[in-house]
């Protein structure tokens, strides 16, 4: 039996023992007018959108003892993880949410605003490795003992992550500039850079859950 030997590059030249009639010059043949031996094979290319990689974050939430006292308490969070995330603006945002509707019968947070709205986190710079400066939409509403708690709840949480170990809070005043606040701490009222060891006290003696 004589079998056929096609050919195939820019040109495909073929010959009338294969049922295609014989040219005298080379001709472009359309896919559709090939045999079904010699038609290019076709795929489709489908686009695969992935998903957000979760991340786990730390961040710390109040367990109001019976006391009177305050105890801060870790919680694990899971957050969407894309290039551009501001994890320390993004915990913030979980602490100022405040605890789930699970957590509620034993965990609230003191980062209220003096609205019912939460506080906001303007944007975060870092001006040093290890520091991070946060510009908050306003300051927490409470004061004394609960304010000192707010203001640990949030040097806790952002210095949970490695690149972070002190923290200094800013907002912007009534004549629109950015104006640093002062934090109340265990040893009183700083306006400066501060970090877990300004709140002692307050230290969680459990690991997150």
């Amino acid at each position: 039996m004589r079998r056929c030997a096609p050919v195939v590059a820019s040109l495909l030249l073929t010959v009338g023992a294969c049922g295609i009639p014989l040219d005298s010059e080379p001709e472009i043949i359309a896919a559709e007018d090939l045999p079904a031996g010699l038609r290019p094979t076709t795929s489709t290319t489908s686009t695969t959108v992935l998903e957000s990689i979760a991340e786990e974050i730390t961040i710390y939430l109040v367990r109001p003892t019976e006391d009177g006292s305050n105890l801060l308490e870790p919680v694990v969070r899971q957050i969407a993880a894309v290039e551009s995330t501001d994890f320390a603006a993004a915990a913030l945002r979980q602490v100022f949410a405040g605890p789930t509707a699970e957590e509620r019968e034993e965990l609230i947070t003191l980062t209220v605003g003096s609205t019912d709205e939460p506080i906001q986190v303007v944007e975060t710079r870092r001006p040093a490795d290890g520091r991070l400066v946060v510009v908050l939409s306003e300051l927490p509403s409470i004061e004394g003992g609960e304010r000192v708690t707010a203001f640990a709840q949030m040097v806790f949480t952002v210095t949970a992550f490695d690149s972070v170990q002190e923290v200094r809070f800013q907002v912007t005043n009534e004549a629109g500039e950015p104006e640093f606040i002062t934090v109340n701490t265990d040893d009183g009222d700083v306006n400066a850079f501060v970090g877990p060891d300004d709140y002692r006290s307050l230290a969680p003696t459990i690991p997150p859950s």
